[in-house]
């Protein structure tokens, strides 16, 4: 039966038997480490991996990532397979066997402006130049929105 509501409602949806914890990664959310420490991947997705290795084999888990957090669920998929039941990809990265890690994959010009660091044969940042922002990410939206996006990023 639909209800209505009113703008000064809000809405919280719980789903009894599950239990839900939220795992921030590396230099995320309220995790410790500052970015600038964090230097590779695997220091990146490290909270990820020591929850799950703390977890007992008996136990299952849901995985949700959205954006490059896609990586780090498809990585804990393959080395927690007896813990991981399912994983949900929210509009994020998601890898597959047949293709190279994106950035081995593009083509030199499709970088535009933008500014990889490398370590061990590994992107450790990208920063997004704002010619590549404008033409493959903001394409859409009005001039005065892109340089308001800008100066967030």
């Amino acid at each position: 039966m639909p209800t209505t509501t009113t703008t000064t409602q809000k809405h919280l949806v719980l789903v009894h038997g599950y239990c839900v914890s939220a795992v921030d990664l590396g230099g995320s959310g309220v995790h410790p480490s500052r970015l600038e420490e964090i230097a590779t991947f695997a220091d990146y997705i490290q909270p990820l991996l020591q929850f799950l290795d703390s977890l007992s084999t008996d136990e299952r888990v849901v995985l949700v990532g959205h954006s490059y957090a896609g990586l780090a669920i498809s990585l804990a998929m393959e080395r927690f397979p007896q813990i991981v039941s399912v994983a949900v990809f929210i509009t994020a990265y998601m890898p597959n066997y047949m293709d190279p890690p994106y950035f081995k994959s593009l083509k030199p010009e499709m970088y535009m402006d933008c500014r990889f660091t490398f370590k061990n044969g590994s992107p450790t940042s990208a920063e997004l130049g704002d010619s590549y922002l404008a033409t493959m990410m903001y394409q859409n939206c009005q001039p005065e929105v892109r340089s308001t996006l800008y100066v967030i990023m």
